[in-house]
């Protein structure tokens, strides 16, 4: 029996002993350990790479969503191609929404064992195992994170401050960005690069939900410059969204543009808006001022 084989038992077993009645959010917290250590199991396993990702999908959903739990055992371990929606596992479910979306990827960031795990899809119609990517973040990629992170929070600190924003600014944050794109695994990478549409699922772990994922720069500019990246909490959330019965089916290209009354300390505010509002309207988004619906 395999790493990956014993550790999937491992939460099978775990799952099977929750408790009729009592906490089942203790119950929840203590099988997480085991979760993630299948999530890292899910990366390098030797299952093929379709019933790796239905895994690491059902094992996610259990992580984020206080009432699920994995049913690893209910999913088995073969990859059909199930008629019966009721029936299809949670990664037939998600092609099946983006199969109409050629242009969108989702991409989940989840905490595996003493690592970074990646899943993404590409919507489209080519065949399914050529659209999934699943990676474990390597160390490299890791420290670019954090050192995106700690560049971003300077950042923020200095405009505080008062600093003007020059290109002293904004070159070490660029090259930071830089960093993480070249860093990404590859196949991560070519599903971001073919999106217009990014659904973003970081880790709600440690300061990963932190993680701007808008910041990183790929050759074409800022991701969230050039593409929308909708974040997301849960699977549950993501099929809310991608589902055709849902009332709208579709998001309108609107935004909306709030700001606090009266603040003394924003004395910067209105610059700030006219640069959103113009940035919107070059992206083909309709914004929204509510401060002026009663004459302001």
């Amino acid at each position: 029996m395999t790493l990956e084989e014993e550790v999937r038992r491992l939460v099978i077993d775990g799952e099977r002993a929750t408790p009729e009645a009592g906490d089942l959010v203790g119950h929840k917290a203590a099988l997480l350990p085991q979760y993630q250590l299948y999530l890292s199991a899910l990366t390098r396993g030797a299952a093929p790479l379709l019933a790796r990702a239905d895994d690491y999908l059902r094992t996610v959903r259990a992580m984020r969503d206080p009432e699920a739990f994995a049913d690893l055992e209910a999913g088995g371990r073969a990859d059909p191609a199930p008629v019966d929606p009721e029936t299809a596992g949670p990664l037939r479910l998600l092609d099946g929404y983006l199969g109409r979306l050629a242009a969108t990827t989702v991409l989940i960031l989840e905490t595996g064992a003493g690592s970074l795990t990646l899943f993404a899809l590409r919507g489209g119609v080519e065949p399914l195992p050529e659209r999934v990517v699943l990676e474990r973040g390597r160390k490299e990629f890791v420290a670019a994170l954090v050192a995106l992170l700690q560049r971003q929070r300077t950042d923020i600190d200095r405009l505080k401050g008062g600093k003007p924003i020059t290109r002293e600014l904004y070159t070490p944050i660029e090259e930071a960005a830089e960093a993480v794109w070249a860093a990404l695994p590859a196949g991560i990478r070519t599903a971001l690069e073919a999106a217009s549409t990014i659904l973003y699922l970081p880790s709600a772990f440690g300061d990963l939900s932190e993680f701007p994922l808008e910041l990183v720069r790929d050759p074409g500019g800022w991701l969230g410059a050039t593409r929308t990246v909708a974040r997301l909490s849960s699977l549950r959330t993501l099929f809310e969204l991608l589902s055709p019965n849902r009332t709208p089916s579709r998001l309108a290209p609107r935004a909306l543009i709030v700001r606090a009354r009266d603040a003394e300390d924003l004395s910067g505010a209105d610059p700030e808006i006219d640069a959103v509002r113009n940035g919107l309207r070059a992206m083909h988004v309709a914004a929204e001022e509510p401060w002026r619906w009663n004459g302001r």
